[in-house]
C-alpha cells in the first residue's frame, strides 16, 4: 500500500488529541496539509499546551498535552473562512487583510513560509450544544490571538525556555512579506 500509510508509526496508539473545553496557551508545532479518510483536503495544526489560562476542570487539558486543530473542506465554505480567521488571529491582520489572501497566498504563508509554526497562541475551546433535541454537544475551538516574544516570556515565566529554546521563531508578518500582494482598497 502507498500514500497515507507510507510513514505509518506503530508506536502511535488510538487516542484523541482534539481540544477539550478550556482556555490555553499553546505552541504551534506543525502545520500540514493532508486528506481525510474520505479524501477531502485537510489542514492540520498540531500544538502543545504550554499553560492554562483558567482552572482545568474535570475534562480540560494539562500542560504538555498534544492537541490539534483540523480544518476540512465542506460544502458550506467554512474551510476558507476558518483558515482566514486563523491567519487573522495569528498574524494580527485586519479583516480586510485576511480576506485579501488568495488560496495560493494562504498555502504559502502556512505551509511554505511556516509563518505560524513555533508561535505561542491563546486557544479557546467551548462545549456547545449541537442542533436538535438529542442533547449532543461538540467542542468548538478557535485560536484567539498570538503572543509576541515579550508577552510569551511573561506568561510562561520559567517554562518559556523549555517551550522555546531558540526563542519564538515564527515569522513576523510585515517583516517577512507574508500576506496578500495587493491590499483591497489601496
Amino acid at each position: 500500500m502507498a500514500g497515507v500509510f507510507d510513514k505509518f508509526d506503530n508506536s502511535k496508539k488510538i487516542g484523541s488529541n482534539r481540544h477539550k473545553p478550556g482556555r490555553y496557551y499553546s505552541r504551534i508545532d506543525k502545520v500540514e496539509d493532508s486528506t481525510t479518510q474520505d479524501g477531502r483536503p485537510m489542514l492540520k495544526i498540531s500544538m502543545t499546551v504550554a499553560k492554562l489560562t483558567e482552572e482545568r476542570g474535570e475534562e480540560g487539558h494539562a500542560p504538555d498535552d498534544a492537541t490539534s486543530l483540523v480544518f476540512t473542506r465542506d460544502r458550506y465554505g467554512y474551510f476558507e473562512r476558518d483558515v482566514r480567521a486563523l491567519l487573522k488571529a495569528t498574524l494580527d491582520l485586519t479583516f480586510d487583510e485576511a480576506n485579501g489572501y488568495s488560496g495560493e497566498e494562504m498555502a504559502k504563508a502556512l505551509l511554505i513560509d511556516k509563518a505560524i509554526t513555533n508561535m505561542l497562541v491563546e486557544v479557546d475551546a467551548k462545549r456547545l450544544p449541537k442542533k436538535g433535541d438529542d442533547g449532543e454537544t461538540f467542542v468548538k475551538t478557535r485560536i484567539v490571538r498570538s503572543l509576541g516574544e515579550a508577552e510569551a516570556q511573561r506568561v510562561l515565566g520559567d517554562d518559556y525556555a523549555r517551550f522555546f529554546p531558540q526563542g519564538i521563531t515564527a515569522l513576523q508578518p510585515v517583516a517577512a512579506g507574508v500576506g496578500p500582494t495587493k491590499k483591497k482598497g489601496k
